[in-house]
């Protein structure tokens, strides 16, 4: 039996933390240099996450979120990003991701976040997408997180996607995230 939990990030304890960046690392193996040292994601801490534990309380699901104020046509939005989705293996395909992020929209919405934003690999897409997300073809404009000077991302092996949890569309033009990315 699973339980679903919402943290938010102070009530994070240095050993679920730790629990969860070993399960980032064997989750994402090509980044396990980057999360044996840290669960923020180029160094954006997430405002919460959702976690689903096994009877062992080991986070067996993690998905982190960031609360921020990005900017499109210098108008302000609230938004939230998602990063950090994991399921270990002997938990998948059992829809517990369709789960997670459904919990995830339902706290946005009682948060009143207007709309979800995040990066999704080909392999992935079809859940966000099965859930109402939606690609978005637009200029994304972050910080780097080494000179801190404002960059275009660039998408290669990635896409955007968006989903309203209290608004309606995404208003057109290019998105500041006024931040590091996520």
């Amino acid at each position: 039996m699973l339980n679903f939990a919402i943290y938010n990030e102070e009530e994070i304890t240095q050993e679920l933390d730790a629990r969860i960046r070993e399960n980032l690392c064997v989750s994402f193996p090509h980044n396990a240099w980057y999360f044996k040292d840290a669960r923020a994601w180029k160094g954006t801490v997430p405002a919460w996450s959702v976690i689903g534990l096994d009877s062992d309380d080991n986070p067996v699901m993690h998905c982190g979120i960031v609360e921020r104020t990005v900017t499109i046509k210098n108008n302000p939005y609230k938004a939230f990003g998602v990063q950090n989705v994991y399921v270990l293996e002997a938990y998948r395909g059992k829809g517990l991701a369709r789960k997670m992020i459904t919990l995830v929209e339902e706290e946005a919405l009682q948060r009143n976040i207007g709309f979800g934003l995040l990066f999704a690999r080909p392999h992935v897409a079809g859940l966000y997408t099965s859930l109402g997300w939606t690609q978005v073809e637009a200029k994304v404009v972050l910080l780097d997180s080494v000179n801190k000077q404002e960059f275009t991302r660039e998408f290669v092996h990635d896409a955007l996607y968006y989903k309203a949890v209290r608004s309606g569309t995404l208003p057109s033009g290019t998105i500041h995230f006024n931040g590091l990315d996520w």
